[in-house]
Parts: structure tokens; C-alpha cells; sequence
């Protein structure tokens, strides 16, 4: 069983390139390619509602950010993304 390739993403440019590494990984292997990202510690025990609804919201945005394909990559038909 092959195991998917995984890169995280926090929206900086370097995670951009490494978003387009994984894709790339993972169309040659034939695996899945995973995206994921975190949020930081938050001070106390109990965030607040909205607070929680807004991370949770930068989060899928810099998700479908790595998920766009941004170019075609060399050797490869469209943009070479992954699943």
C-alpha cells in the first residue's frame, strides 16, 4: 500500500512551492496528495466562538490556495495536481 504525500501549507510562498513539490510527488507515485495545515495555540482554555469560526475559515481558504493550480508543470498534462 502506497502512502500519501503530505505538505503543509500556511499561505506563504515557500509552502507554495512546497505544495507544487508534493503534487508533483505524488502524480509520479500515484498516490494521494495531501494538504493540511494548523492554526496556532491560543492563549486560555475556552476560545471564543467567533474566533474559532475565523481560523477555521483561513484555514480552508489556505487550503484551496494550494489546492489552484497556479501553472503547468513541465512533462505534465494541465497543472499536475494531485487528489
Amino acid at each position: 500500500m502506497s502512502h500519501p504525500v503530505l505538505a503543509g501549507v500556511d499561505g506563504s510562498e515557500g509552502s507554495s512551492a512546497a505544495a507544487d513539490w508534493a503534487a508533483l510527488e505524488a502524480a509520479s507515485r500515484g498516490v494521494p496528495l495531501r494538504l493540511v495545515h494548523a492554526s496556532p495555540s491560543l492563549p486560555g482554555t475556552a476560545v471564543p466562538g467567533p474566533a474559532v469560526d475565523r481560523l477555521h475559515d483561513m484555514g480552508v481558504r489556505m487550503l484551496q490556495r494550494g489546492r489552484r493550480p497556479r501553472r503547468a508543470l513541465p512533462g505534465r498534462r494541465g497543472a499536475g495536481r494531485a487528489g
